[in-house]
């Protein structure tokens, strides 16, 4: 690519500048922080960006290589959120996250050689995990001394959850696995238990007691399992409900809806979102007790009332990061003998951006993506797999006109 094209490109900015003087940072901020206005100059191979950037010795090609990535970043943070139980992320994290991607990818970039035959991404692949799990460190309650302690200790709680063996066995298959004495692995143990981390590998019911941190790791407590390491779930299910990630998002999606839409969800799920206490769904509101509880209204005003309620606060769960939603148009059809032969959709990813479309022949059982939503080949590609897979397993005379489907990746 001739070098001409990339003179006096002086005068990029941020695309998307934060606002956050009087309000706080969004997840639309945070997604695009690396994004450039104008675009950045087009390249067959996004890796020249980064040939250029070691070649000329200028970040500028750098930025142009993150313009093009930030969705990648996003995409492999999202999924550690989601692994970790960090389903009520916020943008700052986010952004504190991928902040610290950046810098791994920049300390990776003069050591970049494109001849031994790897892209970019996968060079530095290893040190932007570390990066992720560095931050992860600082987010917990213990204290570890530098990124190989914390991993290793991550690793002998994982073996302490999933294999459901005793301590005494655990240290023992660790001891086996590492090289390490008797008294590393207690210690490791020992750390990782008093850590109590909110993630994914503590991932047991709680068995063990108050006094469990003051106890010789030669007395096993329990014999034939494991203990878990999370935090104390209560013994009802809307204890077990309200107590995870899940319910505090719910509780603080619930307290950004309006007074009405509060009340219709409450009173048709029969839930109370202030003490968390779930009723039976017998005791749950029809549509017409509800079209009196709201005077002036019908049944079928308080179930369509309840359908924008519960899309208002699925949005707001979208924006935490909990799951995604796919929204679903159908733009035309052809009929044949009474039944949808082909039909035109389109489709929205998360609620944002532009509509994507797909076309499907549900007589061949077969489906083209004719445009991609926000012209996003990484991220948005999957939920038009997700609604091609759903629309053609669907029966036809159930096909919808208009749908939001949630799925989690």
């Amino acid at each position: 690519m001739p070098d001409d094209r990339y003179k006096e490109m002086e005068g990029y900015i941020a695309k998307y500048g934060f606002q956050c003087l009087e309000k706080n940072l969004t997840r639309f901020e945070a997604e695009r922080a690396v994004q450039l206005e104008p675009e950045p100059p087009k390249v067959d191979d996004i890796n020249e960006y980064i040939l250029m950037a070691n070649r000329e010795q200028k970040l500028l090609y750098l930025c142009f290589y993150l313009h093009h990535i930030e969705k990648i970043l996003n995409g492999r943070i999202y999924r550690f959120f989601h692994r970790e139980g960090l389903h009520a992320y916020d943008p700052v994290r986010l952004l504190d996250y991928k902040l610290n991607c950046v810098s791994a990818i920049v300390d990776c970039c003069p050591g970049y050689d494109p001849d031994k035959g790897a892209d970019f991404l996968t060079y530095a692949y290893y040190d932007i995990g570390n990066a992720i799990l560095n931050c992860r460190r600082y987010e917990e309650s213990g204290s570890f001394k530098n990124l190989d302690e914390y991993k290793t200790i991550r690793g002998i709680a994982w073996l302490y959850n999933k294999s459901g063996d005793s301590r005494k066995k655990t240290i023992v298959a660790f001891m086996k696995k590492t090289g390490c004495t008797k008294n590393t692995a207690e210690n490791y143990l020992r750390a990782a238990r008093k850590n109590r981390g909110i993630v994914s590998i503590y991932d047991t019911v709680l068995r063990e007691s108050d006094n469990e941190f003051g106890e010789d790791f030669d007395e096993d407590t329990n014999e034939d399992a494991g203990e878990d390491l999370s935090r104390e779930a209560g013994g009802t299910y809307g204890a077990i409900l309200w107590g995870s990630s899940w319910g505090s998002a719910v509780r603080r999606a619930h307290g950004k809806l309006d007074y009405r839409e509060q009340i219709l969800l409450e009173r048709h799920m029969a839930v109370c979102m202030d003490c968390g206490h779930v009723k039976p769904m017998r005791s749950r509101f029809s549509w017409e007790e509800l079209a009196i509880l709201f005077e002036g209204t019908t049944a079928g005003g308080a179930e369509r009332a309840y359908k924008k309620a519960v899309l208002h606060l699925a949005r707001l769960l979208v924006e935490d990061g909990l799951f995604h939603t796919i929204s679903l148009k159908r733009k035309s059809q052809k009929m044949r003998k009474e039944i949808i032969a082909v039909a035109t959709y389109q489709y929205q990813a998360d609620c944002d951006g532009e509509w994507g479309e797909i076309q499907l022949d549900f007589e061949r059982k077969t489906a083209e993506i004719v445009r991609l939503a926000d012209w996003d080949k990484t991220i948005s590609q999957s939920f038009a797999k997700y609604a091609i897979s759903y629309l053609l397993n669907c029966k036809n005379e159930r096909l919808p006109k208009e749908a939001t489907l949630s799925f989690e990746m």
